[in-house]
C-alpha cells in the first residue's frame, strides 16, 4: 500500500489535465487508447532525426507515423514499462528512464531495445532519488543523468562514474547545470541537515538554495502548500532562464534575477516562433499561453485546453505541437496554413461566390439564397439581400456602386441606396422572367450569361451593346472575355469561340485544348488563360502558341472549374479537389503550390476565391477560410523511409535491407512510409521498378512476385501538402542468377561439350580410320579372292582341257569350254570393280565355274541350285566370290573323293536382310577331331576371314557353320544382303 502511494504521489508531482478552447491557427486532435497506444497516461514525447514521434507511456513506448503507433514492450526488450522521461542523443538512439529508476536504450540502427549497460552504477543513488529526469550525452561519450532528490552523476563512456563538483554549499541546494545550451537542474544533498524524509502533508521543508551562475538565491515555499512539482529549469530565447521550484518561479536573464512569483510549477515550457509561450501545468492546470516573455513573468496567460494535465511539449518538423497528458493521451495540435473566418452561424455554409466590394468589405453569396456583406475591419456581418429562388452569381459594378445577382429572376442593387431594381434581358421584353446564371466583369462591360443566350452590357449605363438571342446559334456558353479588335472570347460545352461582330469563329486547328469544355476564361498579362474539364489550364498567347499545366505538372486535378488572377505574378485554380496556385516568372515558367484540407480548408471544394489586400479569402462548400501572408510557410517534401523488406516469407529490418537474394527468393513486398505527420496517413506516393513508369498510389507497401534474375532499384518517392515530390528514395538489390544460368556454369558446359565434341570428333575419326582399314582389309582380302580364284594352276588346267578337246577334235566342246571360261574370267574382272554384286551374277558365276569343273573331271558329278521361290535375285546384293571358294572345297575334296554319283546342291533363302546360303556335297566328308579337318583352299581361307569383318562390323551373327559325316559336308553361310 505504501509503495502505491509513493507512486501516487510521483504521478500526481509529474502530471495531470482534459481539453477545452482551441487556438484558431490549430486542428486539434486527441490520440488516446482507442487509437493504439498502450495507455492514456504519457509522460514525455520525442521526434527522432527521421522523423517518428515516440510516446513514453506507463505501459510501454510507443511510436507514431502519421499512419499509427508500433508499441514496444517486454518482448521487445523494455523490463520495465513504465517509461516517465525519453532523451534522444545525437545517435538517434532514444534513452528511457522508468518507474523503477533503470534505463533502457532503443537503438535506432536495429530498432531494439537493450538495458543501460551501467546500471548497477545508478543503484547507489535509488534510495535517495525519486526518479531519474534529465539525461545528456555529451561529444566524449559521457552520460549525465540528473535525479530528483539527488547530485548529476557522470558515467563515462568506458564505465567510470563520477560526481561532478558543481557546487560546495553546506546546505541542500538548487543548481543549474548547463551543457551545449541546455540546462539541467541539480540538486546537493548534504548528510548533517535537511534530508527530504518527510514527504507527507504539511511537511516541514529545510532551508534551501538555488544558484543560477554566479547568484545564489534563498528558495520560498509556502508552508500551507498542499502539493509541489518536480522542480525543472528551462532556458528559452537564447538568454532566458526559469526555474519552478516549491511553486515558485524563478526569472533571469543572463545572470541578473528578474522576478520571483508563486503559482503553480508547470511541466515543460514551450516557445513559438511568433514569440508565444506556452506551459504545461500541473494538476489539470491545462496549457498556459503567454503573448511574449513580459506577459509570461508577469503570469498574463491564457488558459488553453483547461482541466488537463499536460505533461510535456513537443514541436516537430512540420511546427505542428504535440501535448502529451496524463488522462487524455496526446493531443496533435495540427498547424493550418489555412483558417475559417468566423460567419457566426453561417460559418460552415456552402460559399457559392465572392465579390469585393472596397477594401475592408466584401459580398458572400451564400447556400444560392442569400448575400451578406462582410467587414473585414470590424468583422461585422451583414444580410443585404435574401431571394426566394436560387441566386447562381454575384459581381459587384465598382463603376456603379451596384451589386448583380443571377438567379432566376435576376436583380440590380444600387448601393448605398440600396435599391433593388429588375435587370432586363437585351429587348427587355422578358425583364422579369429571364434567369442568369453567370456574370462576368470585362474591361467596359459585363458579359451575362443565361441557359442558352447572352448578353453584353454597359457597365456604366447598363446599355445593352449585344443580344445573342437570334443572331447566333443556340449554344451553352460558360464563360468569355475581351479578345482584339472588339471581338469576344467565349467558352462553352464543346470549346472555346470567337465573338467577332455578329459572327461566331471556332478555332479548333489551334490545339486540341479548344475543343473541351471550358469552364473560365481569363486575360492574365499579355496571355488568355482558359479552365478546362479535364484538359488542365490552358495558357494561350492568343495567336497560334499554348501550353498546357495539367496534373502531372502539379496541380490539383485536370478539372478547373473557376479561374483568379491575384496579383502580377500569381493565378489560382478553384477545383473540387482544393485550390492551387501558380506563380509565374517573366518567362511563364511557374512554380505550384496546392492547398487543401491538410492545409486548413473547411472543404476540398473551392468554389471561389478573392484577394483582399495580403489575404485570399477562399469561399468552400463549407464555409469562408483566409490564407495570410504569415502563415504560407514553405514546406520540404519529406522522402519515405524504406521500413521493412519481405523476401518470399522472411522480414528484414530497416537495418538489415538485403542487397543479394537467391533466385527462388523473387517475391518481394516492400514497407515504406513518408513521416509527414501532419497528412494522418493521406500521403501520395510514386514508385517504379528500374525504369519503368511511374505508378501513383496511396499504400504504404509494394509487392513484386516471381521477380526474374537480374539487378533491381526500387524508386520512391512522397508528395508533401502542395504536392511537390520529394527526393528519391531508392532501394537497389540483385536477385542471384540460378547456378545453371551463371557465366561459370555455362563456360563449364562449353567446355563439356567442346571436350565431348572433340571426344566424338577423335572416336568418328578413329571410326573411320576403322572403317577406312577395313575396307582397304576387305579390298585387299577381295584381291586375294580373286587372285586366288584364278591361280595359275587353275588357268593351266582349263587351258590344257581346251586344249585335250581340239586334240580329241571335239571343237564343240572345246569352244563351249572357251566360253565358260572367258565369261568366268569376266566375272573374276568384274568383282575387282565393285563392291556388291547380284546374286543372279553371282549364281551365273558359280555355273560357269561348275560346268568348267564337271567337263574337266572324270568320272563327272552333277550340281543343281535350290533358291527359294520369294527371292528377288536381281535385286539381292552381296559380296563377290564369297560362296566359290566352298563350292570350290565341294568340288576338289568332296567329289575326288567319289568314283561315281557325286552330288554338290547350292541352296538360297532369305529372312529379313539376312541370305542363308548352304552347300552341300555327299563326298566322304572329315573328322571334326582332326585340327585340319576342314579342307581348306587358300580362296577358302580368304573368304573365311572376310565373313568375319563382316560379322564384326556389323548387326546381327553372321559366319560359316559346318557339319561334315562320311555321308557328305554341308556348309552353312549367313551373310548380311542389301
Amino acid at each position: 500500500m505504501k509503495a502505491r502511494n509513493c507512486i501516487s504521489i510521483i504521478l500526481i508531482i509529474l502530471f495531470g489535465y482534459r481539453a477545452q478552447g482551441q487556438i484558431t491557427d490549430y486542428e486539434i486532435i486527441n490520440f488516446s487508447v482507442e487509437d493504439g497506444i498502450p495507455s492514456n497516461e504519457c509522460h514525455d514525447v520525442v521526434q527522432d532525426s527521421l522523423g517518428y514521434v515516440w510516446i513514453a507511456t506507463d505501459r510501454g513506448l510507443s511510436r507514431f507515423d502519421g499512419y499509427g503507433f508500433k508499441n514496444y514492450g517486454k518482448k521487445e526488450g523494455l523490463g520495465d514499462l513504465s517509461c516517465l522521461k525519453l532523451y534522444l542523443d545525437r545517435h538517434n538512439n532514444i534513452w528511457i528512464s522508468t518507474l523503477s529508476k533503470k534505463i533502457y536504450k532503443y537503438i535506432s540502427k536495429t530498432d531494439t531495445i537493450l538495458p543501460y549497460e551501467y546500471n548497477h552504477l545508478l543503484e547507489p543513488f535509488y534510495a535517495q532519488s525519486l526518479l531519474i529526469y534529465a539525461f545528456h550525452l555529451d561529444e566524449n561519450g559521457s552520460i549525465y543523468f540528473g535525479m530528483i532528490g539527488s547530485d548529476i552523476v557522470e558515467v563515462t563512456q568506458d564505465g567510470t562514474l563520477s560526481i561532478p563538483d558543481f557546487n560546495n554549499s553546506k546546505y541542500t541546494q538548487f543548481y543549474s547545470f548547463e551543457i551545449e545550451d541546455k540546462v539541467v537542474l541539480g540538486y546537493t544533498i548534504t548528510k548533517t541537515k535537511g534530508q527530504l524524509t518527510k514527504f507527507n502533508l504539511g511537511f516541514e521543508l529545510p532551508e534551501v538554495s538555488l544558484r543560477h551562475k554566479d547568484a545564489v538565491i534563498l528558495i520560498k515555499y509556502d508552508r500551507n502548500q498542499q502539493v509541489f512539482g518536480n522542480s525543472q529549469s528551462y532556458k528559452y530565447f537564447d538568454s532566458n532562464y526559469v526555474y519552478s521550484i516549491y511553486g515558485h518561479y524563478y526569472f533571469f536573464t543572463n545572470k541578473s534575477l528578474k522576478k520571483i512569483s508563486k503559482g503553480y510549477e508547470f511541466n515543460d515550457l514551450l516557445t513559438l516562433d511568433n514569440g508565444w509561450i506556452l506551459t504545461a501545468q500541473i494538476f489539470k492546470q491545462g496549457v498556459k499561453v503567454y503573448k511574449d516573455n513580459n506577459a509570461f513573468i508577469n503570469d498574463e496567460g491564457e488558459p488553453f485546453m483547461n482541466n488537463i494535465s499536460a505533461s510535456r511539449f513537443l514541436i516537430d518538423k512540420q511546427k505542428n505541437i504535440f501535448i502529451t497528458t496524463l488522462e487524455d493521451g496526446f493531443y496533435y495540435l495540427k498547424k493550418k496554413l489555412i483558417r475559417p473566418v468566423d460567419l457566426a452561424e453561417k460559418s460552415n455554409t456552402v460559399i457559392t461566390k465572392l465579390a469585393k466590394k472596397d477594401n475592408e468589405s466584401l459580398f458572400i453569396l451564400l447556400d444560392e439564397n442569400s448575400v451578406y456583406e462582410k467587414n473585414l475591419k470590424n468583422n461585422d456581418l451583414t444580410l443585404t439581400y435574401k431571394s426566394p429562388n436560387n441566386l447562381l452569381d454575384i459581381i459587384y459594378n465598382s463603376k456603379s456602386s451596384e451589386l448583380y445577382l443571377a438567379g432566376q429572376t435576376s436583380w440590380k442593387i444600387s448601393n448605398p441606396s440600396g435599391a433593388i431594381k429588375p435587370y432586363g434581358y437585351c429587348s427587355g421584353k422578358y425583364i422579369e422572367m429571364m434567369a442568369y446564371a453567370r456574370f462576368l466583369s470585362l474591361k467596359n462591360e459585363v458579359l451575362a450569361f443565361c441557359t442558352t443566350k447572352f448578353a453584353i452590357f454597359s457597365d456604366t449605363d447598363n446599355t445593352i451593346e449585344f443580344c445573342s438571342e437570334g443572331i447566333i446559334p443556340i449554344k451553352r456558353f460558360l464563360s468569355g472575355s475581351d479578345y482584339k479588335d472588339g471581338s469576344y472570347l467565349l467558352g462553352a460545352l464543346d470549346g472555346v469561340f470567337i465573338l467577332s461582330g455578329n459572327n461566331l469563329i471556332k478555332p479548333d486547328s489551334i490545339h486540341t485544348i479548344f475543343q473541351s469544355r471550358i469552364n473560365d476564361i481569363k486575360i492574365f498579362k499579355n496571355k488568355y488563360l482558359f479552365a478546362t474539364l479535364g484538359n488542365g489550364l490552358g495558357v494561350w498567347d492568343g495567336e497560334k502558341n499554348i501550353s498546357v499545366i495539367q496534373k502531372s505538372d502539379g496541380i490539383l486535378t485536370d478539372n478547373i472549374e473557376r479561374i483568379y488572377v491575384g496579383d502580377d505574378s500569381k493565378v489560382y485554380l478553384c477545383t473540387k479537389s482544393g485550390l492551387s496556385e501558380i506563380t509565374f516568372a517573366e518567362d511563364y515558367t511557374f512554380k505550384i503550390k496546392n492547398y487543401t484540407r491538410h492545409h486548413g480548408l473547411s472543404s476540398n471544394i473551392v468554389n471561389d476565391v478573392i484577394q483582399m489586400g495580403d489575404s485570399l479569402y477562399i469561399g468552400t462548400a463549407k464555409g469562408l477560410c483566409i490564407l495570410t501572408p504569415e502563415t504560407q510557410i514553405e514546406e520540404v517534401a519529406k522522402m519515405p523511409i524504406i521500413e521493412s523488406v519481405e523476401v518470399n516469407d522472411k522480414t528484414y529490418k530497416r537495418h538489415e535491407l538485403p542487397k543479394v537474394m537467391p533466385y527462388k527468393e523473387n517475391n518481394i513486398t516492400i514497407q515504406f512510409k513518408s513521416l509527414y505527420l501532419s497528412l494522418s496517413g493521406d500521403i501520395l506516393y510514386k514508385i517504379r521498378l528500374n525504369q519503368d513508369n511511374w505508378i501513383e498510389t496511396k499504400a504504404t507497401s509494394v509487392n513484386y512476385f516471381s521477380l526474374k534474375p537480374g539487378k533491381y532499384e526500387i524508386q520512391i518517392q512522397a508528395a508533401n501538402k502542395e504536392l511537390v515530390w520529394s527526393d528519391i528514395e531508392r532501394y537497389n538489390f540483385e536477385i542471384d542468377t540460378p547456378w545453371w544460368q551463371t557465366k561459370t556454369f555455362s563456360l563449364s558446359v562449353f567446355l563439356a561439350l567442346f571436350l565431348l565434341m572433340y571426344i566424338l570428333y577423335r572416336y568418328r575419326i578413329k571410326q573411320i580410320e576403322k572403317e577406312n582399314n577395313i575396307r582397304k582389309e576387305l579390298i585387299t582380302l577381295e584381291r586375294s579372292a580373286l587372285q586366288a580364284q584364278m591361280n595359275p594352276h587353275f588357268i593351266f588346267n582349263c587351258l590344257n582341257s581346251i586344249q585335250n578337246y581340239i586334240m580329241r577334235n571335239d571343237k564343240d566342246l572345246a569352244m563351249d569350254y572357251l566360253g565358260r571360261f572367258a565369261r568366268l574370267i569376266r566375272h573374276y574382272l568384274n568383282a575387282s570393280t565393285v563392291d556388291l554384286v547380284t546374286l543372279e551374277d553371282e549364281i551365273s558365276m558359280l555355273e560357269n565355274y561348275l560346268r568348267l569343273e564337271q567337263m574337266r573331271y572324270s568320272p563327272s558329278f552333277e550340281f543343281h541350285f535350290d533358291i527359294e521361290k520369294t527371292i528377288d535375285t536381281t535385286s539381292v546384293k552381296l559380296p563377290p566370290l564369297l560362296i566359290q571358294p566352298f563350292v570350290e572345297n565341294a568340288v576338289l575334296h568332296g567329289m575326288t573323293a567319289r568314283n561315281t554319283g557325286g552330288q554338290i546342291s547350292i541352296g538360297f533363302t532369305q529372312h529379313g536382310n539376312e541370305l542363308h546360303i548352304t552347300v552341300q556335297d555327299n563326298g566322304k566328308g572329315f573328322r571334326k577331331d582332326k585340327p585340319d579337318a576342314l579342307r581348306k583352299s587358300l580362296g577358302m581361307s580368304i573368304t573365311q576371314k572376310r565373313l568375319a569383318y563382316i560379322n564384326a562390323h556389323a548387326e546381327g551373327n553372321y559366319g560359316i557353320t559346318t557339319q561334315s559325316d562320311d555321308g557328305g559336308t554341308v556348309i552353312n553361310i549367313i551373310i548380311k544382303v542389301e
